[in-house]
């Protein structure tokens, strides 16, 4: 049963990455906060001719703000141009509370012995360290029970102990150089379709200075895996850090540390006008994208944590993940 729920999230993320192919995706600057904005630069292909007066930029220019698109990760949010302010007295919606929906024999899921007269594996607790979080793993476990499966094209997600954050394990994240494209993340799906209120996730990240990103690489992305598999993403550039939408990009110049543990905290707003994501390093702002629809068809099912890049010219990509805890609360750094 787990292997063919595996088998059906693969098709169903492949049909989605080829959904939202990263040579259709528009790129725009974000106006970074409501006290500091900008007028935001739009990049309307990888072929878009300069126009200074028009805030446009080339995206096969050096300029640290500008990206390129035929670079950017297949599946890391379709991306479509528009940039919106962000409007921080926007309401918040009521964050759901995870759904119950009992043993598969009809006995609670806190039941250890749940389902197994009828064969079917016990439901594992994805966060007893926390429990008003949906979901939290540490990487102690070599089998990454908690997690739904991991997603791999090139490269490898293993437990590792040579970089901890905390515990005696972490999650490392290698892909070879690029071809079509390299994925080494781990899959939870905790979120019941869920169309309103807020998401968070939080995870420790470290870059090694010898990791060289070339052009622009994934760390995590929280999803819709049904039709029309609409998804936000958060990746990193060596000048800078992107936050995404199904089908815009909104840029920031803030860097990754390296050689360090940083604590990653995602956040998508849910809703269909004045829905934004946001990205914090340490607890200080990263990025964050402009007012923007961020509700699902569906509702968001999942997020990934780990490594994905797009790019023939990327060289071979080496990451370390730890301490990760989704929430529809902030669940804020150590």
């Amino acid at each position: 049963m787990k292997l063919a729920r595996a088998g059906l999230f693969a098709l169903l993320w492949t049909v989605g990455c080829l959904r939202f192919g990263y040579g259709e995706r528009a790129l725009v600057d974000p106006k970074p906060d409501a006290s500091s904005r900008e007028d935001a630069g739009m990049i309307r292909d990888a072929d878009s001719a300069v126009d200074e007066d028009a805030g446009r930029v080339d995206a096969g220019a050096s300029d640290a703000s500008t990206v390129d698109a035929s670079t950017l990760p297949p599946d890391a949010a379709g991306m479509d141009d528009a940039s919106r302010p962000v409007d921080d007295a926007s309401a918040d919606a009521a964050a759901p509370e995870p759904s119950d929906s009992g043993g598969m024999d009809g006995s609670s899921p806190n039941d250890p012995d749940a389902g197994l007269d009828g064969g079917v594996e016990p439901p594992v607790d994805r966060c007893p360290e926390l429990p008003n979080a949906l979901f939290c793993d540490g990487f102690e476990d070599a089998e990454f029970e908690r997690w739904s499966q991991p997603l791999i094209s090139n490269g490898a997600a293993e437990q590792s102990t040579a970089r901890v954050h905390s515990g005696s394990s972490s999650l490392r994240a290698t892909t070879g150089s690029a071809g079509t494209t390299s994925d080494a993340r781990m899959v939870a799906e905790v979120f019941d379709h869920q169309k309103a209120g807020d998401i968070w996730l939080r995870f420790y990240f470290y870059l090694p200075s010898a990791t060289a990103i070339n052009a622009s690489i994934v760390i995590a992305s929280i999803t819709e895996t049904e039709e029309p598999y609409f998804e936000t993403a958060l990746s990193l550039r060596a000048t800078g850090t992107d936050v995404a939408t199904s089908n815009v990009l909104y840029r920031r110049t803030t860097v990754l540390a390296r050689d360090a543990w940083v604590c990653v905290e995602m956040h998508v707003r849910l809703h269909e006008s004045t829905g934004f994501i946001e990205a914090f390093f340490d607890g200080t702002s990263a990025a964050r994208s402009g007012d923007t629809d961020t509700i699902p068809d569906t509702g968001y099912t999942s997020f990934d944590v780990g490594l994905q890049h797009m790019s023939s010219g990327q060289a071979p990509l080496e990451a370390f993940v730890d301490d990760v805890v989704a929430a529809t609360t902030r669940v804020g750094c150590d």
